[in-house]
């Protein structure tokens, strides 16, 4: 829908630095679009220029002149252009925020200056020079799944923890703080870590020429009981064919990308079957369970029994558990909330995307020269993607009113150094803790990264509270059936 007539909206802009007036006017073309005109006359970049040529010629080292000491005529004929160009351009951005602040809009990016404007820029030239901006706006979203009165409900699992879940659980933990790992020539057996190659075969179960081949660390009990059984009692150097897919109780993606090693999204690029040839056996004399051993992994100093071992071990599984049935729920919530409909500025997005994909490249020859990975430059319909994602998520966060505050990021942190040491060291020592999290909360990519994961808690929070849910009490296998 477009305006009958096209609405103009005039600001003037009193800029403190050179007391002068900026003229600045907007074009509205269609409800979430506008152009931004601005003219810059040469009362407002005139002392500027002047003062921008004054420093320059302070610092100039011409030949014929010493150093300092070129005239402002020289100054003014060689480099008088660009110093306007440069001093233009930081009126053009300080006119831009104060403009975009003082008048609240909520736009999409950033203003993209209009291209088929050729200013040619004249230092001898006291005239105006108007530039001209398109600027995109936010559009208003309606989540209809977190509106009241809606009746659609989601399914929210309580996953049974099962004593053989409590066993599984255990034996890997006494397995990772066992002691005397050696590699052994005799029968595999449940507790142990094969080497293997995993050779891709064809439909005639021969290898597949030009086919996937890697090779992995794995513990036996990853397997399935049904894997199991083939595995167990091979020797080193012997082979055993196996449908990959349905060796492990995983998703396919998580199996190709952490058995496969493959590519992300390439599982349907293989075969199911391949020959799995082990190339060693790794075993490890379990830890004792002892209440020792309970207080160490407990951090609990009166964790002195086995049963009491179990039910901390059985607390740990449920709320695994729960976050893998709330994860799932969120998944459900969030797959429909993207689908919401929203209203882009169809004449904006195109000019978006092109000064976006510019930026890219100018980015992408910097991080080249500095041997960094380039960024990926989406095409048209990724860039509209990502642009809907970043709007919902925006629009989800103002809606929930969610924030962050820096003690709030700082628990996590110090949580998580805990954790830390606590696996490595065994015992969460004060002073230790606090080292180690002063150095984590010292990285900022790392901080950026708690920051988000509480914003995303809290928004997931914020959703399951909003939706209807009922419970349903189901096996872990049956779940990780529907998972898949």
């Amino acid at each position: 829908m477009f305006y009958d007539l096209p609405i103009l909206w005039k600001t003037f802009l009193y800029l403190t630095q050179n007391q002068s007036i900026l003229d600045i006017t907007r074009h509205d073309i269609e409800p979430l679009n506008a152009q931004l005109n601005i003219t810059i006359s040469p009362e407002d970049y005139n002392q500027r220029v002047q003062q921008a040529l004054a420093n320059l010629g302070k610092q100039s080292n011409l030949p014929g002149f010493r150093k300092g000491h070129a005239s402002t005529n020289v100054i003014k004929k060689r480099f008088g252009n660009r110093v306007l160009a440069d001093e233009l351009n930081k009126i053009l951005n300080e006119a831009l925020n104060d403009y975009i602040k003082e008048q609240e809009l909520d736009m999409i990016g950033r203003p993209v200056q209009d291209e088929s404007q050729k200013l040619k820029l004249d230092i001898n030239s006291k005239r105006d020079y108007t530039f001209s901006f398109d600027v995109g706006f936010r559009p208003a979203i309606e989540f209809d799944l977190l509106t009241e009165g809606n009746t659609q409900s989601f399914t929210r699992y309580n996953i049974e923890v099962e004593d053989k879940h409590i066993d599984d659980r255990i034996l890997m933990v006494r397995r990772q703080y066992g002691k005397n790992q050696q590699m052994v020539e005799d029968d595999i057996q449940i507790n142990d870590v094969v080497y293997v190659d995993l050779i891709e075969l064809d439909e005639s179960g021969e290898i597949k020429e030009g086919g996937h081949l890697t090779n992995n660390v794995l513990p036996v009990d990853i397997f399935t009981e049904e894997a199991q059984s083939q595995i167990t009692f091979l020797r080193k150097g012997e082979v055993v064919d196996l449908d990959i897919f349905a060796s492990f109780n995983k998703k396919k993606q998580e199996i190709a990308k952490i058995i496969l090693n493959l590519p992300e999204n390439e599982q349907d690029k293989v075969s199911n079957m391949f020959r799995v040839k082990i190339t060693d056996i790794s075993r490890v004399e379990l830890a004792e369970m002892t209440p020792e051993f309970f207080k160490q992994m407990s951090a609990k100093e009166d964790m002195e029994t086995e049963e009491d071992f179990r039910g901390f071990i059985k607390d740990i599984l449920t709320y695994e558990y729960d976050n893998q049935s709330r994860s799932k729920v969120i998944d459900a919530v969030n797959q429909q909330i993207r689908e919401t409909s929203i209203d882009l500025p169809e004449g904006y997005m195109p000019k978006l995307f092109k000064s976006h994909v510019q930026n890219l490249e100018r980015m992408n020859k910097a991080r080249k020269k500095k041997k960094e990975k380039p960024y990926n430059i989406p095409d048209y319909d990724g860039f509209l993607k990502q642009v809907k994602n970043e709007l919902i998520s925006t629009a989800l966060l103002r809606k929930f009113e969610v924030e962050v505050t820096e003690d709030e990021v700082k628990q996590v942190v110090y949580q998580e150094a805990q954790r830390r040491v606590q696996m490595y060291y065994g015992q969460a020592n004060n002073q230790m803790v606090q080292r180690v999290a002063q150095d984590m909360y010292g990285d900022q990519n790392y901080v950026n990264q708690v920051q988000n994961s509480v914003v995303n808690h809290k928004l997931n929070n914020h959703l399951l509270n909003s939706v209807n849910l009922t419970e349903e009490n189901i096996s872990l296998d049956a779940f990780n059936e529907l998972a898949n």
